[in-house]
């Protein structure tokens, strides 16, 4: 009683991967192992079950015996063995014509099925012309039953489906996995890095949270006097320092070829990615139709750099200027651009 009170508060901790991989693998084995041994214990339980089908067909039988110790065997062939007295007594033909061969079957044995076919044979030939007297010869069959042989096919059956269910094997990506797991547990193999995100995931994640990095920034240590975020140079200086960190191959200010007579640069490059990042922070001059048109003008320039297959477009709009967000970014991508082109706010 007082373990499990210790119980509640007090539990077993949780096991590794490696572990249920391990457990799973040898459960099935225990499990396979059972099956095999159920499948020969029930042979065998059966075999012995029916071992008079293999005994000799006569009375030494044990099912034999049984039935012809049995009270409606008896009941049965009194009758025509009387018959049979009366006729050796006094033969004649009226009594020979109520002498039938008649066939005794065993009804109701789950296991084993015995029949006793009587055949009425003379005992000898007489040349006398008097008629012969006359025995009753048994022709016994002994064999198994057929319920009982449906039930130990049907047992059988199932046991044969569930082994053969589990000695199916695992798919292959999945026991490589095990066996990774498994050589990381008994220290065969080194720990895997963990996978680094995707650039471009990296670019998402730090525009989306970019504005929490401006707030963050005000906070100052002591009571010094905060950073803040002016125009959009300074989103530009702050974006590309951290875009920096992680971004080894960005290029910022990447020239683009000149469109009609206007030459002007891309804010940022990533030049293995083949992505532009192009900065815009919101103003009082600059809100949702200002901004869709200055967009559209710099995704059209963009398209024309050999590198820029994708354009991220990262609109910083701390003071919430622009009314529909949606509505903007859906004007701006169904223009029909040559390259994908991607809307970011900040904040969100």
């Amino acid at each position: 009683m007082t373990r499990w009170f210790k119980s509640l508060w007090r539990s077993e901790p949780s096991p590794t991967l490696a572990q249920v991989i391990l457990n799973t693998r040898r459960y099935k084995r225990w499990n396979r192992l059972s099956l095999v041994l159920l499948l020969v214990s029930t042979a065998v339980t059966y075999l012995l079950t029916i071992n008079e089908v293999f005994q000799p067909a006569d009375q030494s039988n044990p099912a034999v015996y049984t039935l012809m110790t049995s009270d409606e065997f008896h009941q049965y062939t009194d009758p025509l063995f009387e018959r049979l007295k009366a006729y050796n007594r006094e033969p004649s033909d009226e009594r020979l014509n109520a002498l039938p061969s008649f066939f005794v079957p065993d009804r109701g044995h789950l296991w084993v099925y015995v029949s006793l076919k009587f055949q009425l044979l003379p005992k000898a030939e007489k040349t006398d012309g008097t008629l012969p007297h006359y025995r009753y010869e048994p022709e016994i069959t002994v064999r198994p039953a057929l319920p009982g042989l449906l039930l130990f096919i049907l047992a059988e059956t199932i046991w044969l489906l569930m082994l053969v269910y589990l000695s199916l094997k695992d798919p292959v990506a999945m026991r490589d996995f095990e066996d990774r797991e498994l050589a990381r547990f008994f220290g065969d193999e080194p720990d895997q890095p963990v996978a680094s995100p995707a650039p471009l995931d990296t670019v998402r994640h730090l525009m989306r949270h970019f504005h929490r990095f401006c707030i963050a920034l005000n906070h100052r240590h002591d009571g010094q006097a905060g950073l803040s975020v002016k125009n959009e140079y300074d989103v530009q200086d702050l974006l590309r320092a951290l875009l920096t960190v992680h971004i080894p191959d960005l290029r910022p200010e990447e020239p683009v070829p000149s469109c009609a007579g206007a030459s002007s640069r891309m804010d940022f490059l990533l030049h293995e990615s083949q992505v532009g990042i192009e900065v815009k922070m919101t103003r009082a001059g600059l809100k949702d139709k200002h901004l869709g048109e200055q967009l559209i003008v710099d995704i059209a320039r963009y398209a024309e750099h050999p590198r820029c297959r994708q354009l991220i477009c990262f609109v910083y709009d701390p003071g919430y200027l622009i009314r529909n967000r949606q509505g903007l970014q859906e004007y701006v991508v169904r223009q029909g651009h040559t390259i994908d082109v991607e809307l970011i706010f900040s904040p969100a």
